[in-house]
């Protein structure tokens, strides 16, 4: 502790003593100022504090207010406060900081998972800059040899991906990404500045640091497995809709939560084996067990495999670098222990499992997801043949399934694809050849620097374990792709590996900050301070009024929202114009879709739209979606207006049918512009055209057979939506007037067997539609097959018991009529 006092020093001693309980002491020094009489009120005086540590006189300046006696003036801190924080405590309380960013959810913002961990990150991240900056331009060492070879590794990959990006088909996606994966090479040079400052701090004190970010990754991916478990459990709310029975806890995706767990899923092994305190070694193996089950109820398949596999080359490497016979057996015994019991239960698993269970998605590789991965992989080859070198540019992966999409794919979704979710395939798609083998030998060099360390470490699990760790996010990311939220993890295994290559200069110590750093910390901060206003504030203030123009809708508050939506994209930096387009185009759409009535609302809001649309295409004019969206907001307007769509609607169509032959939107969007120009015949040309591409695709099928029935040709627009309710009978959301209309039909032309299969078919979908019963029972009578009329009839009856008075009815009449006959 350090004081500094005006006055009497025997009385300051007096309550130095009576406090003594509070602030124990091992050496207190005095610094004396001449004592002078001080007035009674408000006093601001320069006095200087001797830190005990080091003899260094820190000025401090200190505003006291109030009267004061005896001309006694006083201060007491404890020393913490009294001495400025070296370089290595800022970064170091800086850089951990960064490492909780994962765990942050805004639910005020568009993208409540994704956007807060992207701007803290990126902010943490540049306001630790100027302290790094001048830390090691007082400390040379703490940056890495010029010819580190890993270093050097990273740096050229990095070049590779900015080369590419450069020339690829959209530079500014490459740089700046879209409001769906936000970041782009901006992102992986954060990043790279992160990894920097983990390898200073690792260089500065590598045990003490290792074990201060190691245990804050645990304890982060144990909270966060808590909160999963208890999501899976239905004793948490989950934050995230749409994985109902699988956890995402705050991560919005189970994949996104699982592939974070990977990394510190062994660093909590390896320092569960590493401790030598019981207490600590159980706290970890808690956080071992809390995080592997975290991860079953991700019902994540690639982040599980990635487990097994990362575990069993752990015990396969530690077997063969092992040099007592005795431990070599028992590992080689436990390993084929764990393999028998694994390999049996997934047999007993898949044995039982049943399908559309997360235990089926476990022991099942071929489900529909699996199916999928493979059509995205074989469009990422064949957009890989295009651009062999340098690929299309990093994040443009939209470019090549667009360009090279699988009209198989409209069996499972029919998603805008901008991930072929396989790292290696997205960077050599997008990469090109050169990104993947730059990539490949920063990671042998990874792995060969920690196979190098392992004799040199006393504790030989925990390399084998750093291992099985980056072999274990390899596997995963070969089945999903690189997520910021791994990304953090795996910048400290890089750090970490990087100084494995460096020869052993320790650094002279703790350097404290003084006023050589102040050019650089004012440079710093300027260029910092001006990064947050003018490139992170600008993201924050688009994604939160997004999200508020959404609450807006949800409230029916149509003029808030329009007040809203014209908010975003007004500041000179617009990460994404296609965030404020298609906000603006989906309240239209659903502003029409709730029939608000007002013309002013509409003609504002369509300018809008229109300005924001233009911007977005100007900016991604390969991008097929902005280009179908703009014709919609055409389409939409002309029906407004009463009036024909414009000739603009005709071009953009074209356009972008050539960018994707083989998807159908465009031509769905086509002949909604036909029709609305009462050209139906060219209408019908275009969706049989979208029919020949996709042959299975419900909602095609389904939209022909209508056209055929506006055109007075039912008999072929019977058929078409037939076949489309026997593929997916709720193709559209008014399908209950498709059922309709080929009710009517049938009935029209008496081929009750039909309207009897059509209204069993609509049973087996709908089983609570109890006005389907109805139906079908009068069917059966109309077609002469009173039994079934009546078996019908009786089966409403007991799921509906509400219904007995009507079902009665019906049965007296059945039995009346069979007497009559």
């Amino acid at each position: 502790m350090s004081c500094g006092l005006i006055g009497d020093v025997s009385f300051f001693n007096n309550l130095l003593f009576k406090f003594g309980k509070l602030f124990p002491l091992k050496q207190v020094r005095f610094v004396l100022t001449q004592p002078q009489i001080l007035p009674t009120k408000g006093i601001f005086k320069i006095i200087r504090f001797c830190d005990v540590h080091s003899d260094r006189m820190i000025p401090k300046f200190s505003y006291y207010g109030g009267d004061i006696h005896r001309n006694i003036l006083f201060l007491m801190l404890p020393s913490l406060h009294m001495t400025i924080p070296s370089h290595a405590q800022i970064v170091r309380w800086l850089t951990i900081a960064t490492c909780c960013t994962p765990l942050l959810f805004a639910p005020f913002v568009l993208t409540p998972f994704q956007a807060p961990t992207f701007l803290a990150f990126s902010a943490l991240v540049a306001i630790t800059l100027p302290f790094y900056l001048s830390w090691i331009k007082q400390e040379r060492s703490l940056f890495p040899d010029k010819g580190n070879p890993l270093l050097l590794a990273v740096i050229f990959y990095l070049g590779i991906r900015l080369i590419s990006a450069v020339f690829g088909v959209d530079p500014w996606n490459s740089f700046f990404g879209n409001e769906a994966r936000i970041g782009g090479l901006i992102l992986q040079l954060h990043l790279f500045l992160f990894t920097l400052y983990l390898f200073a701090l690792l260089k500065f004190d590598r045990e003490k640091f290792f074990r201060s970010v190691s245990t804050t990754f645990i304890l982060l991916a144990s909270i966060a497995s808590l909160h999963g478990i208890l999501e899976y459990l239905n004793i948490l709310t989950p934050l995230s809709a749409g994985f109902e029975s699988r956890s995402s806890s705050v991560f919005g995706n189970p994949a996104f939560f699982a592939s974070f767990l990977v990394i510190p899923l062994f660093l909590a092994i390896a320092r569960s084996l590493s401790e030598t305190s019981k207490k600590y070694k159980r706290l970890f193996q808690g956080a071992t067990v809390l995080t592997f089950l975290a991860i079953l109820t991700t019902g994540t398949r690639g982040a599980f495999l990635a487990i097994i596999i990362g575990i069993l080359l752990t015990i396969t490497l530690r077997v063969v670098f092992t040099s007592t016979t005795k431990t070599r057996r028992r590992l080689i015994l436990s390993a084929l222990v764990f393999l028998i019991l694994l390999t049996g239960s997934f047999g007993i698993a898949r044995t039982i499992a049943q399908p559309d269970t997360e235990l089926y998605r476990f022991t099942h590789l071929f489900t529909d997801t699996g199916v999928e991965r493979f059509a995205y992989w074989n469009m990422s080859w064949k957009g890989w043949k295009e651009h062999p070198i340098l690929g299309n540019g990093y994040e443009n992966f939209y470019q090549t399934s667009t360009s090279h999409f699988d009209p198989a794919l409209y069996e499972f979704s029919n998603f805008w694809i901008d991930k072929p979710h396989n790292a290696f395939f997205e960077i050599l798609s997008t990469g090109g050849l050169l990104s993947l083998v730059s990539y490949l030998t920063l990671i042998g060099l990874m792995l060969y620097a920690l196979r190098q360390s392992i004799r040199k470490e006393n504790d030989s699990w925990t390399p084998l374990l750093l291992i099985g760790a980056v072999i274990a996010y390899l596997v995963q990311a070969f089945f999903l792709f690189d997520l910021l939220d791994s990304q953090i993890p795996f910048a400290f295994l890089l750090a970490y590996t990087v100084l494995l290559f460096e020869k052993d200069r320790a650094p002279t110590g703790a350097i404290p900050l003084s006023k050589k750093a102040l050019p650089i910390l004012i440079l710093g901060g300027v260029g910092t301070v001006a990064l947050i206003v003018f490139f992170y504030a600008p993201m924050l203030h688009d994604l939160f009024y997004a999200m508020e123009s959404q609450d807006a809708v949800k409230h029916k508050n149509w003029e808030l929202a329009l007040e809203d939506t014209a908010k975003i994209g007004t500041s000179w930096m617009a990460f994404d114009h296609h965030l404020t387009a298609r906000n603006r185009y989906d309240l239209l759409q659903q502003a029409i879709d709730a029939n608000v009535r007002n013309a002013s609302f509409y003609t504002e809001l369509f300018h809008l739209t229109y300005e924001a649309q233009e911007r977005a295409i100007a900016r991604h004019p390969q991008h097929m979606e902005y280009l179908n969206e703009r014709i919609g907001t055409l389409i939409f307007e002309a029906r407004l207006k009463a009036k024909p769509v414009s000739d603009e609607a005709f071009t953009l169509a074209q356009r972008s049918i050539a960018l994707a032959p083989n998807r159908i939107e465009s031509l769905f969007l086509l002949s909604q512009v036909y029709q609305q120009n009462n050209e139906w015949e060219s209408a019908i040309d275009t969706i049989e055209q979208a029919v020949r591409i996709a042959p299975s695709n419900a909602l095609a099928m389904g939209t022909l057979g209508m056209l055929y029935f506006q055109t007075g040709e039912k008999e072929q627009g019977a058929l078409y939506l037939r076949r489309a309710l026997e593929k997916d009978f709720q193709f559209l959301p008014s399908y209950v007037t498709v059922v309709s209309l080929l009710s009517n039909y049938y009935a029209e032309i008496g081929d009750w067997e039909s309207n009897i299969a059509l209204f069993t078919l609509a049973i087996e979908r709908l089983p609570y539609d109890f006005d389907l019963y109805t139906t079908l029972a009068t069917s059966y009578h109309m077609a002469g097959d009173d039994e079934g009329a009546r078996r019908i009839a009786e089966q409403l009856l007991a799921i509906d018991p509400s219904t007995e008075e009507g079902v009665r009815a019906f049965l007296e009449t059945l039995d009346t009529q069979e007497e009559v006959y």
